[in-house]
């Protein structure tokens, strides 16, 4: 029966081919997205507006967060690409005699939802495809030494072979003169010769302002001028301009969990033992949790949640045995934004504005899935199954 559909379809004429994909892609629905989806084909033919593209770019995020835990909301950029593509389907619906509605209307370029399943050269063909000669392209990557080697180079060859066809403006952020860096130009520059670089000594200022402003913030007068232009001399000299790892050194020289007492000794000792990098910085956070009440737990919980948890949430989960089937509200912990700072190792906070539990930063999440190089936290670190 399928086969002979098939075969009669290749007859049929574009818009009732249209019809019949519409159809059988609506069948493949749950029923949530299939009345939502019924609803949209019947709305009023209407040209699409910047307003249905910023909805639809909202929905792949959402849509992928609650797929995949470790997304990042990558499509939200795509905004300009699907500006380009309501352009063409406008043009399509016209052709073919479509509803003018970019959800319902299944003539237009298609476009994957998932960033995980699109390889490098059909995001390159689809942004060819989606612009013309004449535009120019705007290419933000942060953070180079996140990536893979083999990453870096796949990217890299990207932006070249975009140079080759269409002007591109690209922008990337890395650690001054590191080999990412330096392995990014390199290839770039085979084909765009002018590059313009912020690797200048007048924007180390900006974090030693930080730096100052922080220190101030946390022990005002309490410590000795010295003491205080000490700290800030070691952690500009350290910070390589990486504001997460000035961040992580602050809440080891001045924590902020109950129980903990400074002195200056301690100061120094901190100060003496500074890390190289981030993962050390990650270690060393983990390596000073003061409640190891609960182990690695609270990592697993806010990695494996869908959504952000809250504080009640987020309490409540701690208490949850796998096996165990009775419930004891005994178990629950009293404060629960004192778990999270103290358990979490400096590794996760709460959103003061939604009060829900985060990692500070993804790449923190990322060495918690990690192999642990001490033995002092290869308790904490798991692997997703």
């Amino acid at each position: 029966m399928a086969k002979s559909l098939a075969i009669a379809a290749d007859n049929l004429k574009p818009e009732v081919k249209l019809g019949v994909a519409l159809s059988e892609f609506s069948q493949a629905l749950d029923d949530k997205y299939r009345q939502q989806f019924i609803a949209l084909r019947g709305a009023s033919p209407r040209v699409p507006t910047p307003a249905d593209v910023i909805r639809v770019t909202e929905e792949l995020n959402r849509e992928g967060a609650k797929t995949h835990r470790t997304w990042r909301p990558y499509s939200t950029r795509l905004c300009s690409i699907l500006h380009r593509i309501q352009i063409f389907a406008s043009t399509g619906d016209v052709a073919i005699g479509g509803a003018q509605n970019m959800i319902a209307s299944g003539d237009q370029v298609a476009l994957k939802d998932d960033a995980g399943l699109m390889s490098v050269s059909e995001i390159r063909d689809l942004i060819l495809r989606a612009s013309r000669v004449e535009d120019k392209i705007v290419i933000v990557i942060d953070a180079l030494e996140e990536y893979e080697r083999e990453e870096i180079d796949d990217v890299s060859h990207f932006v070249a072979e975009l140079m080759t066809e269409r002007t591109v403006l690209a922008c990337c952020s890395s650690r001054p003169g590191s080999d990412y860096q330096k392995r990014f130009l390199s290839i770039t520059t085979s084909i765009q010769k002018h590059h313009i670089s912020l690797d200048n000594a007048s924007r180390s200022g900006e974090i030693q302002l930080f730096i100052d402003a922080e220190i101030e913030r946390r022990v005002g007068k309490v410590l000795s001028e010295d003491l205080k232009d000490l700290i800030k001399a070691q952690l500009v000299a350290g910070a390589q301009r990486m504001y997460l790892w000035v961040s992580l050194q602050l809440e080891a020289l001045f924590p902020g969990s109950p129980g903990i007492a400074t002195n200056s000794d301690y100061i120094h000792d901190i100060l003496c033992h500074l890390p190289a990098n981030l993962p050390e910085s990650f270690d060393q956070a983990l390596s000073r949790i003061s409640n190891k009440l609960y182990g690695n737990k609270p990592f697993k919980l806010v990695t494996a949640a869908e959504r952000p948890l809250s504080l009640d949430e987020f309490r409540v989960a701690l208490t949850v045995v796998p096996g165990i089937t009775e419930w004891k509200g005994s178990m629950l912990p009293r404060d629960a934004k004192a778990v999270v700072y103290g358990s979490g190792g400096n590794l996760l906070e709460v959103d003061e504005e939604t009060q829900t539990v985060h990692f500070i930063h993804h790449s923190a999440m990322v060495h918690i899935l990690s192999t642990s190089t001490r033995d002092d936290t290869i308790t904490l670190h798991f692997e997703l199954n």
